[in-house]
């Protein structure tokens, strides 16, 4: 393949109409099962949930997009999605699908109405497009790195609030629920004393697009997967927004703990996680 900017931006675009087409087809699939899921099981921990809609949605996803681009590799949260599909090596692809088919998985099973289906797509391992589609609301975020990020076809940002007083962020929790829990109650009661409001929604990736899409401020989150947040990193960054590790490096595939926010508030937001001491061991927390 050359390397022709132009070309290259062709066979991007190419994929992110093929992954929208795809993540249409799988929030009609979640929709159509949404409250008759017959089988859960538990994953790594009693909280961490699978159902046979995750791995159907998986296949639908895989199917269509490996059977337009054969060449392509692909990472899934299901890997029992890839039954059947014969996807190259994500080490020997040059872009390579990552995909998570159901986030939010427990909303889901208690039809909380907060999931979503996310697709990245990586560029010699680097994240340059996204798509993400909440089927209750039927939007489609999307995104190609650079711009614009769009909800619906429609241009999207972040919002201008600058005061962490003044915002409102969004957060989840690790399925581990010994160090790693006690980890993130520490920067949650540290956020709470310096903003506004704070939501816990039970999906990353859309939690990211409601950042890009400046319906809240900030997100952090601990121990999370590259198909957490790689489709959100690409539609965010389109949007203006950063999303970086605690150290303020720009967020690439392989980083579990971060802090996106809309650009003004990032500064704020990692002095706050690191006031709370994420990885020293515990120590009392006055009035807990």
């Amino acid at each position: 393949m050359t390397d022709a900017p132009q070309v290259l931006a062709a066979e991007i675009g190419a994929r992110l109409d093929a992954a929208r087409d795809a993540a249409r087809e799988s929030g009609e699939l979640l929709m159509r099962h949404l409250g008759r899921v017959d089988h859960v099981v538990a994953k790594t921990t009693s909280v961490d949930l699978v159902t046979e809609v995750d791995i159907a949605s998986g296949r639908a996803v895989l199917g269509r997009l490996l059977a337009a681009f054969p060449d392509d590799g692909a990472v899934i949260e299901e890997p029992a999605s890839l039954e059947g599909l014969k996807p190259v090596p994500a080490g020997d692809a040059r872009f390579v699908w990552v995909v998570d088919p159901l986030d939010g998985t427990t909303s889901y099973v208690h039809t909380f109405p907060y999931f979503c289906v996310s697709i990245a797509l990586l560029l010699d391992g680097n994240p340059v497009a996204g798509v993400i589609h909440a089927p209750v609301d039927d939007e489609l975020f999307a995104a190609i790195e650079g711009g614009p990020a769009t909800l619906n076809g429609r241009p999207i940002t972040v919002s201008g609030r600058a005061d962490l007083n003044q915002a409102l962020l969004v957060t989840g929790f690790s399925y581990d629920r010994t160090w790693p829990l006690e980890r993130q109650i520490r920067m949650q009661y540290a956020f709470l004393k310096r903003i506004q409001g704070l939501r816990r929604n039970g999906a990353a990736a859309l939690d990211l697009c409601y950042v890009a899409a400046g319906r809240a401020d900030g997100y952090w989150e601990l121990e999370m997967k590259d198909w957490d947040l790689a489709a959100g990193a690409v539609i965010l960054r389109a949007a203006g927004g950063r999303i970086t590790g605690f150290d303020d490096v720009d967020w690439v595939p392989g980083v579990t703990d971060v802090v996106a926010s809309n650009g003004p508030l990032h500064e704020a937001m990692l002095d706050v996680v690191r006031d709370a001491d994420p990885g020293r061991e515990p120590r009392e927390l006055p009035g807990l």
